[in-house]
């Protein structure tokens, strides 16, 4: 069961595929450039998630993903996903992606939060910068 980790090369997907290695997973990483920073042991694939169109190899024999989305192309990358055989996805997100929790500025000068802002906005831990 080979899984494809996009974002491989980032801060979380890099401990993506570092636990997955360590439960004895394959893994393969979708990368824009080279595999430069990963593991011995992870197939690296080309590809931008921008471009859905050029994901087919990626994805062929692939069974699970982890999907750091490109919001304007997430819709078309799970559907290409999908249709390659992927049974299941894992997406990464936040309440900055789905609902912007963190572009409310009470939110921000409140400090660490996990209830509402002074203006009555929804507050996360990731807002107070």
């Amino acid at each position: 069961m080979t899984v494809l980790v996009t974002g491989a090369t980032g801060h979380v997907g890099r401990l993506v595929v570092r636990g997955l290695l360590g439960a004895g997973v394959p893994v393969r990483a979708l990368t824009r450039g080279g595999g430069a920073g990963l593991p011995a042991g992870v197939e690296v694939a080309r590809g931008d998630l921008r471009r859905p169109d050029g994901l087919a190899d990626a994805l062929r024999g692939v069974e699970r993903m982890y999907l750091f989305p490109v919001a304007e192309t997430a819709e078309e990358v799970v559907g290409r996903a999908v249709e390659a055989g992927v049974r299941r996805i894992a997406v990464l997100s936040s309440g900055a992606v789905t609902a912007g929790f963190d572009t409310d500025s009470t939110c921000r000068s409140s400090g660490p939060s996990s209830g509402r802002g002074p203006s009555g906005r929804m507050c996360g831990r990731a807002s107070s910068r």
